[in-house]
């Protein structure tokens, strides 16, 4: 699979260059990681496990901050400034796992099961109203995929009755 001509050897993520500098998106080393899996390609493979070490990097893992289990916007940020930051990155994290875990190696494996769950404790916290569009999609996906994949009934139903929640939601309107 040929790079994309963003990706940043030194950091593992794709580059994004605005007149402001350049940055790193979790979100992009997110999707970058799920597509080299997918590829199969032994290198690929093993670009996945570094470019899924920058993306987990990412993520906000001190107990005592509002949002653990989110993820930096950008790598280059100190704190979670995008509250949506999580829905986009477990929307790349929860599929890769579900379709290529067998690829990765068991602690690789580990981590991103652990920033999953983690991810989902945030998306739960955050509890997004039914009337925010995209978001609410990205959380009804990513909790009933994510419980799923965790053999979570409590996450899962969660998912579902959000999705329920959706549904009359949508109905009504």
């Amino acid at each position: 699979m040929p790079l994309p001509k963003n990706y940043n050897p030194k950091t593992h993520l794709l580059a994004k260059t605005t007149e402001n500098g350049t940055f790193h998106e979790s979100r992009g080393g997110a999707g970058f990681a799920k597509r080299l899996l997918a590829n199969g390609a032994p290198e690929n493979i093993a670009l996945a496990h570094k470019v899924l070490d920058a993306t987990l990097a990412c993520q906000e893992t001190r107990q005592n901050d509002p949002h653990h289990g989110n993820f930096l916007w950008m790598a280059e940020d100190d704190v979670v400034g995008d509250l949506n930051a999580v829905e986009f990155c477990l929307e790349n994290l929860i599929p890769l796992l579900m379709d290529n875990a067998d690829l990765l190696e068991p602690e690789m494996r580990e981590r991103v099961l652990t920033a999953i769950r983690l991810g989902l404790e945030e998306i739960a916290r955050l509890d997004v109203r039914v009337s925010y569009s995209n978001i609410t999609m990205l959380d009804i996906l990513n909790t009933c995929l994510g419980g799923e994949l965790l053999e979570d009934e409590t996450i899962a139903r969660r998912g579902y009755d959000k999705l329920n929640a959706w549904i009359a939601y949508t109905d009504r309107s």
